[in-house]
């Protein structure tokens, strides 16, 4: 069985202290059998090893990174073993309760090189993991609320998913070393819960704003002025939806509410009415008349008389009745002037 104590830490410092280097595994397990070989298994020296960097705060690096795969069967002789420098208790504590609440990463409480390093780089694969939608969320909640017409900056909402893209960007963006100090100072806008739910949610919030029916709202907006009121007060609601953290209104859910409302005050602005069509005529079945083919007229005499007494025009009817044939007939114009006086 395995005695924990402090030989082999006494062992090994000694030893790094007469070369004046960092020591490497393959280094370390030379030490092991200095004095005299001890004969342990790889497994069993892995464990020195590693119980060794864990009581003086040490890391496994490899090839400059932190090495993260280490096990007792896994403890490559090229790896180094590099000493840390630990935050302060109080900076630690801040980060462990951030690195929760926003990135949901539950870290150990006990202040060590191995614990700094693993919160570090769970934060870290989390915050690149968010970093593409927290910045689209950002950007698209911006754009609605300028098209609004709102207060943007002054927004819990916007305030949160500002504070949240910067910080993710810093964390994706850090040294694993850096990272406990950036989690202790990050700036928290609104509140921490606020922030988590952005990292957490980012990607669902703005596709909830890219597919809300904004045409819907700005014809609501431009409703004429008796129905100001009503869409007064949707519009008052979509803000406020807009400019509250996820915890205060869920976003998805007033979006929706809003939508439905809008919808209904269109509808009834809308009177559909069915096109009107017109009767259909009955069908005529009964054959077409064929009408009579008539002979084109032809004039075969014209003549006109002026200035005729009574008589005279007699005569002249009387003449013109004796020369008409069966199949012409003749078309008077008459006028008269009737004179007193001197009348031959």
């Amino acid at each position: 069985h395995f005695v924990l104590d402090r030989k082999w830490q006494s062992h090994f410092s000694q030893k790094a202290a007469q070369t004046g280097n960092a020591a490497s595994v393959g280094q370390l397990r030379k030490w092991i059998d200095d004095p005299k070989p001890m004969g342990l298994p790889k497994e069993a020296q892995n464990l020195i090893i590693l119980v060794y960097a864990a009581q003086t705060n040490q890391t496994l690096y490899l090839h400059g990174g932190v090495f993260e795969d280490a096990t007792l069967a896994n403890v490559p002789d090229a790896c180094e073993l590099r000493t840390d420098t630990l935050p302060d208790p109080p900076a630690w504590e801040t980060a462990l309760s951030r690195a929760a609440s926003i990135f949901g990463v539950a870290g150990l409480k006990l202040l060590n090189a191995s614990n700094v390093s693993t919160l570090s780089v769970e934060c870290k694969k989390k915050a690149n993991d968010a970093k593409k939608a927290c910045q689209a969320f950002q950007e698209q909640l911006r754009k609605r609320m300028t098209e609004l017409k709102m207060a943007a900056d002054e927004t819990d909402r916007l305030r949160t998913a500002v504070a949240t893209q910067t910080l993710v960007n810093q964390i994706g963006a850090g040294d694993p070393g850096a990272i406990v100090e950036l989690l202790s100072k990050a700036k928290v806008a609104t509140s921490e819960a606020a922030m988590g739910e952005c990292v957490a949610k980012a990607a669902e919030l703005e596709g909830n704003l890219d597919t809300a029916g904004w045409q819907t709202f700005e014809l609501v907006r431009r409703l004429p002025d008796e129905h100001q009121a009503t869409a007064k007060k949707i519009l008052n609601e979509l803000e406020d939806a807009l400019s509250s953290d996820e915890h205060a209104i869920e976003l998805a859910t007033a979006l929706k509410s809003a939508h439905a409302q809008a919808m209904r005050v269109l509808e009834k602005l809308v009177e559909v009415k069915p096109p009107r069509v017109p009767p259909r005529e009955p069908e005529d079945v009964t054959p077409p008349i064929e009408t009579p083919k008539t002979r084109e007229k032809r004039i075969v005499d014209r003549d006109s008389r002026q200035d005729l007494t009574l008589s005279a025009a007699e005569e002249l009817l009387a003449s013109l009745k004796s020369k008409l044939k069966s199949d012409q007939a003749a078309r008077i114009n008459v006028s008269w002037v009737i004179e007193e006086g001197d009348v031959e």
